[in-house]
């Protein structure tokens, strides 16, 4: 699919949860609003959803907007990821709605390779664990976790999907719209209960390899976080499975 042949009619609103990113933000937005610009021309939104900021990241959004009318902006006083994405999925106005981190660890360029891989499906998804893909800066341990976390998933709920957390994911809104009320998990176990309401309706869903690069200098949780995360997040993984 050429992004140029639907420039006119396609409408594309593009999510980014930030927490705490008042240092990354404006690189992330700056590289996908000059690609989107090329591809959508006016017919595209960036919303940006900063939730339970500490720092300047509203701040410095605003100041970007003085000069990008296409980024809309929604201040939330909670720290949950998955309720900044879903804070977003009311907003969208797009045929097509997106997410993607903001410390830009998907780069547009690899976002641009969800979107020509949608060719008929109603999602795509970007993947970390595929064997054409690459990763760079993920420690031993996180990376053990994320694919033990997968094949949990997997066993769970059957879906034919590898990595159900990587931040980048592309929705069609009609395929969107059904499953927004039962959208009900606010933390990281949030892309799971999507991806699940939209297989059970049926939903083609692709997963796409792509480079991935993390922070190098990242914050890292301490073991004992790491672990109470865990739990919360197989907790909500059972929860999910037995009333969604």
């Amino acid at each position: 699919m050429d992004l140029s042949s639907v420039r006119v009619i396609m409408r594309l609103s593009l999510i980014i949860p930030a927490y705490n990113e008042e240092q990354k933000i404006i690189r992330t937005l700056t590289e996908y609003i000059s690609f989107l610009r090329q591809q959508f021309g006016e017919s595209f939104e960036i919303i940006v959803v900063a939730n339970g900021c500490q720092d300047q990241t509203a701040k410095v959004v605003r100041e970007f907007q003085l000069n990008n009318p296409e980024v809309v902006l929604i201040e939330d006083a909670l720290p949950r990821k998955g309720r900044a994405v879903h804070l977003g999925f009311e907003q969208a106005r797009g045929e097509w709605v997106s997410f993607v981190d903001a410390d830009n660890a998907v780069p547009v360029a690899e976002w641009q390779k969800l979107f020509l891989a949608l060719n008929g499906a109603e999602a795509a998804i970007a993947s970390r664990f595929l064997p054409n893909s690459t990763v760079f800066n993920r420690t031993w341990f996180r990376k053990l976790a994320g694919q033990l976390f997968s094949i949990f998933v997997r066993i769970l709920f059957n879906l034919p999907l590898v990595d159900t957390q990587c931040g980048a994911k592309i929705i069609k809104a009609s395929a969107l719209t059904p499953i927004l009320k039962d959208l009900t998990v606010t933390n990281m176990a949030f892309d799971v209960q999507l991806l699940w309401l939209l297989h059970r309706r049926g939903a083609k869903i692709r997963e796409i390899p792509i480079t991935w690069r993390g922070a190098a200098n990242g914050a890292v949780a301490s073991p004992i976080k790491f672990i109470k995360q865990t739990f919360k997040m197989v907790w909500s993984l059972l929860i999910i499975r037995l009333f969604s």
